[in-house]
C-alpha cells in the first residue's frame, strides 16, 4: 500500500494486490490477485475496477479521515475495555445503589429506572421480574 491510500471497510484484498500511493478501494470491493490500483484512482465493485480518477477534494477528504484514525482507535480501545458494570454505572449512576442493594439483600433501590427522557422518552421499570414502560 502506497502512502495516503484507502482500503474501504470489508474490501478484500488478494494476493499480490498493488495500492499505489493516494488510491482507494471502495468499501465492500473484491481487488482480483495481481491487481494494480493506480495512484489516485478510485476502484470499486466485485471485481473491483477503476471507476474514475479521485478529485483533490475527495483525496484530501480520505488524508484527514486517515490522520484521525489513530485518535479513534485510542478511544475505541479504552472504551472496549469496560466491564459491562463499568458501562452500566456510566450509563445509570444510581445502578451502582441498585447493585449495593442486593449484595445486603435487599431488593429496595433503583432497579432499572434509568430510561426516562435522557434515554429517549420511555420509562422503564422491573417489577417482580417483569419489564413494566410507561409510552
Amino acid at each position: 500500500m502506497g502512502d495516503g491510500s484507502s482500503i474501504g471497510m470489508g474490501s478484500t484484498l488478494e494476493s499480490g494486490v498493488v495500492v499505489e500511493a493516494g488510491a482507494a478501494v471502495a468499501p465492500g470491493s473484491v481487488v482480483a490477485a495481481g491487481t494494480s490500483v493506480a495512484a489516485g484512482q478510485l476502484f470499486s465493485g466485485s471485481p473491483a475496477k477503476a471507476l474514475r480518477p479521485l478529485t483533490a477534494e475527495e483525496s484530501s477528504r480520505l488524508l484527514a479521515a486517515a490522520s484521525s484514525l489513530p485518535s479513534l482507535a485510542k478511544v475505541h480501545k479504552a472504551e472496549n475495555l469496560k466491564t459491562f458494570l463499568e458501562v452500566r454505572v456510566a450509563l445509570c449512576p444510581s445502578f451502582t445503589q441498585s447493585v449495593q442493594s442486593l449484595a445486603h439483600g435487599s431488593f429496595l433501590g433503583n432497579h432499572g429506572r434509568c430510561w426516562g427522557p435522557e434515554r429517549g422518552g420511555r420509562e422503564r421499570e422491573e417489577a417482580g421480574g417483569m419489564e413494566v414502560s410507561s409510552n
